[in-house]
């Protein structure tokens, strides 16, 4: 880790948001594609 401390400050904060945006973009795609699937499972049921 010592290697990685010699990097700038600033570099290492915009990574750690980084990581944490793909993380809830990834979340909010599956809750999409979730919902997308119960919607198309109800009517498919109920047919």
């Amino acid at each position: 880790m010592a290697t990685e401390q010699k990097k700038p400050d600033p570099d290492e904060d915009m990574d750690e948001p980084t990581e944490e945006e793909i993380e809830e973009q990834k979340h909010t795609e599956q809750t999409w594609k979730h919902d997308d699937s119960r919607e198309l499972s109800e009517p498919d049921r109920k047919f």
